[in-house]
């Protein structure tokens, strides 16, 4: 009697289907800590952006010169910040103080931390805690 070598159609569903059990559990973990890690960029970039204004204040004794509209005109994000966040910028009428703001777009936009802000006392807030 010969000997068949090989998988039945049971075997090949049964992997499949663990497969597709580990892929369920992986995959919302993965996008989970891909937020997290567009967040640290979003952190970073507001960071840098309060360290221009400050050498900016510096130079000048006030922040409305900074700012124009609602954006930096002394501080251009990097593209990578641009397509996960909007960066907005608000001085006060006496230029003596700032808040700027990254508002989540696209995929970003489910993150639960939302709207990063940091003001010129350096405070820093997000819509949940622990973000920061």
């Amino acid at each position: 009697m010969k000997q068949v070598k090989g998988f039945t159609l049971l075997e090949v569903m049964i992997t499949v289907a663990i497969v597709a059990i580990l892929a369920g559990i992986a995959y919302p973990s993965y996008l989970s800590h891909v937020q997290s890690t567009k967040r640290e960029e979003g952190k970073r970039t507001l960071v840098e952006a309060a360290q221009h204004m400050e050498s900016y204040y510096a130079m000048h004794l006030n922040y409305s010169g900074a700012v124009s509209s609602t954006s930096l005109s002394i501080y251009t994000p990097s593209s990578d910040f641009s397509e996960i966040y909007t960066l907005t910028a608000v001085a006060n009428s006496t230029g003596t103080s700032y808040t700027l703001t990254a508002t989540p777009k696209g995929p970003q936009s489910g993150d639960s931390c939302g709207a990063l802000t940091i003001s010129s006392t350096g405070s820093t807030t997000a819509a949940t805690g622990g973000c920061w």
